[in-house]
């Protein structure tokens, strides 16, 4: 795809939960006015917080204490309840468990397990940050690990125990999660706003035609797109992420 000149430069995750919005940038005609490049979510807020980017689909973790930035379109990556690829995978009940691995491509996510273990499971525990794509990880007994994305789909069948963090935020706050939201550069002229939501419009639209084009024996991409991820910025998911960012 030609790229025009002083094209906003793009940055977002190339998730599964994401492939709609990668369907959008794939066949919109629109597309080609955006320079799109895929990272993993940390380096998406560090593309955007060091000038790299000028519109990035960033952690809502990331926006706590930011001002040099204005969240724009009406789709975010959020879930209802269970969102499945956010969990706390263990060997062990949760009651059992005094330290916790957290995934380094996680802002967000691990804000949520701290919040949740402070505040819903009311435990003390230890944590430490890994990079749970690249190091080999094994957890003892007492122990449990942060996944995100597509690694739980490829790990969880290691594991006894997962808790979906989506689905016990909801039963802790009877809210939605809100776990990343675009964002822009204030100087940013707005028309690239509008243009950016009808491509993800496109996409999510289009749910149809994305499913038809992914193909996976791990993941049942029908239930996860459909059911499991909530692309629509509502107000009251608006709302759980104030309240989310309120507590970190």
């Amino acid at each position: 795809m030609i790229k025009m000149p002083n094209n906003p430069k793009v940055v977002m995750v190339n998730y599964s939960n994401t492939k709609p919005f990668m369907f959008g940038f794939e066949n919109h005609e629109l597309a080609n006015q955006f320079d799109l490049t895929l990272k993993h979510p940390a380096d998406c807020a560090k593309s955007f917080a060091n000038g790299e980017a000028d519109i990035a689909l960033v952690p809502v973790g990331f926006l706590k204490g930011r001002t040099d930035y204005r969240i724009i379109t009406e789709h975010c990556i959020g879930c209802i309840s269970p969102v499945y690829t956010v969990c706390l995978l263990s060997n062990a009940p949760i009651n059992e468990i005094s330290k916790i691995f957290l995934d380094n491509h996680s802002v967000s996510s691990a804000g949520l397990t701290r919040i949740l273990i402070d505040e819903y499971w009311r435990q003390e525990v230890k944590y430490e940050t890994i990079d749970v794509a690249n190091e080999q990880v094994s957890i003892k007994e007492n122990e449990a690990i942060l996944m995100i994305g597509d690694k739980v789909f490829e790990e969880e069948h290691n594991y006894e125990f997962k808790y979906d963090l989506g689905a016990v935020w909801n039963e802790h706050t009877n809210l939605p999660f809100t776990f990343a939201v675009w964002i822009a550069k204030k100087e940013l002229d707005i028309k690239f706003d509008t243009k950016l939501e009808d491509i993800l419009s496109f996409g999510t639209m289009n749910m149809e035609n994305v499913i038809l084009g992914l193909k996976s024996d791990k993941i049942d991409y029908k239930t996860y797109l459909n059911e499991h991820i909530s692309y629509t910025l509502t107000p009251l998911k608006r709302k759980a992420l104030h309240f989310f960012l309120s507590k970190l």
